[in-house]
């Protein structure tokens, strides 16, 4: 969220201040007021914020809407919209709030307190779709996922849903196609934090573990080193830096791994796949050793892979 209004009060030439109880646009000709700012996402060059509470004032006397905390601000500091209610869903959950908004492309989507997802008009604020957070629309496909919709990011032509499961079961990962056909499908033993893009790759952040990048085309999993990008089994779980060379530890769910060397430029120099999953990494001179739990250390030549233990 932080990105998104930094950088859109930059362009748009907009000053913002928050405090708990309002957050404030002002430009050379207004200022505008709206509650305390939840999350908001850049559309084109107009800003999309939730905030805390209902995004206009009614007049004393009549009942604030708390479904409306959705507005769409102009670079000239100008309200464009507040979005509407959806009285078809209102029926069922009596009210509901916005959360966290997504933009998908061309698309508006926020999520709800009631667990389900609103599809905006972007230019109207008008409610145009909306369904239950265990799915996602793509295409005017119903996808369904194993576990509530948390993320959503759109790389390239590929829409990435991330579903957490908030119990031991972890996290799961989909890439679709504009059409709503599933490209790739990874899951994790720990729930998905965040989702973010970076060009043709996804980026997708785990409790209790480093940034897993994953290839929004195929789904492979990625690691970067010396500025090349590679292939790599399982996510990458830990790394290490000998003397003109780097190692990197793979860990999969099925307790095995995969250890690679590299060159500083990047150039792969061996894979070494292993049958324990690896908790730490000593680089000592021309040896690696992968450290396992309960089990005997796999101690490598740093220079060709070979195996010394």
């Amino acid at each position: 969220m932080t990105d998104a209004l930094g950088t859109w009060c930059r362009d748009a030439g907009v000053q913002v201040t928050t405090s708990e109880r309002e957050s404030r646009f002002v430009t050379d000709e207004n200022a505008v007021r709206t509650p305390t700012i939840r999350d908001c996402r850049r559309v084109d060059d107009s800003l999309v914020v939730v905030t805390d509470e209902p995004a206009i004032r009614d007049p004393v006397g009549v009942v604030q809407q708390s479904e409306r905390n959705v507005v769409r601000i102009g670079p000239d500091g100008d309200v464009e919209w507040v979005v509407d209610v959806c009285e078809a869903h209102r029926v069922d959950a009596v009210s509901y709030s916005h959360e966290r908004i997504h933009a998908i492309g061309d698309r508006l989507v926020t999520a709800a307190d009631t667990g389900h997802f609103f599809e905006l008009d972007t230019d109207t604020g008008a409610i145009i779709d909306h369904w239950p957070e265990s799915a996602f629309r793509i295409g005017g496909e119903s996808i369904e996922m194993p576990y509530p919709v948390e993320h959503v990011a759109r790389v390239g032509a590929v829409t990435v849903l991330a579903a957490n499961s908030y119990s031991d079961a972890g996290g799961r990962i989909a890439g679709f196609d504009e059409d709503g056909t599933n490209r790739w499908e990874r899951s994790f033993d720990t729930d998905v934090e965040g989702l973010t893009t970076d060009d043709d790759r996804g980026t997708v952040a785990r409790a209790g573990a480093p940034e897993t990048v994953i290839d929004a085309e195929t789904g492979a999993f990625l690691t970067d080193v010396g500025g090349r990008w590679h292939e790599i089994e399982y996510p990458a779980a830990r790394t290490a830096t000998g003397d003109g060379y780097h190692v990197v530890v793979a860990n999969g769910t099925d307790d095995t791994a995969v250890v690679y060397g590299f060159e500083d430029d990047g150039e792969r120099r061996w894979t070494v796949p292993v049958d324990r999953n690896v908790y730490a990494l000593n680089v000592d001179g021309d040896r690696v050793t992968a450290v396992h739990s309960r089990a005997r250390n796999t101690v490598v030549d740093a220079e060709t892979g070979d195996r010394l233990d």
